[in-house]
């Protein structure tokens, strides 16, 4: 179920990182948080929704699924960002083995119900998401200016069918 780990990764609200080169903030504003593909054969109730509780705030995502199987190393999460077409990578691995890194367990702890991994069937969920997290290397983000697409994909490791395909527009 770390699919939502990373999911929530690129999902972003309003949010500020530092650049390497600069001390100045730069605001990162999300968009349109939708899921673009569920799978019925592994997951049910997908729902992503991005808003703001009042005037003022920052915009927020919050995302859910049922998850119908166990999901651990038999589950592959990808992110991408768009940039004028152009796919970027920048991050892939198996669900229980994203879970190592420092960052991706800390965002996951803090902003979702996921904790042991490998996840069992249940309701999943992240609550009002902050990006990027904020030990997360930004090397590719330094590089983003204006408007953007991110992506997240979760796949079967073994034969690669879509489980889940969720995007969401950011702007800097």
């Amino acid at each position: 179920m770390k699919w939502i780990v990373i999911f929530g990764i690129i999902l972003s609200t309003t949010v500020t990182f530092s650049a390497s080169d600069a001390k100045e903030k730069t605001p990162i504003k999300q968009e349109a948080a939708k899921f673009i593909k569920c799978n019925e054969k592994y997951v049910s109730e997908c729902y992503a929704i991005t808003k703001r509780v009042k005037r003022g705030e920052p915009y927020r995502t919050n995302c859910s699924i049922v998850n119908k199987h166990a999901w651990g190393n038999n589950v592959t999460m990808r992110g991408e960002i768009f940039i004028d077409g152009v796919a970027i990578e920048v991050i892939r691995g198996q669900v229980c083995d994203l879970t190592k890194i420092d960052w991706v367990y800390n965002f996951t702890m803090t902003y979702s119900n996921l904790r042991d991994c490998p996840y069992k069937p249940g309701y999943y969920a992240f609550f009002n998401i902050e990006l990027p997290p904020k030990n997360m290397p930004q090397r590719i983000l330094n590089l983003v200016k204006g408007q953007f697409n991110t992506k997240i994909y979760y796949s079967i490791t073994k034969t690669g069918e879509t489980i889940i395909e969720i995007s969401v527009t950011l702007r800097m």
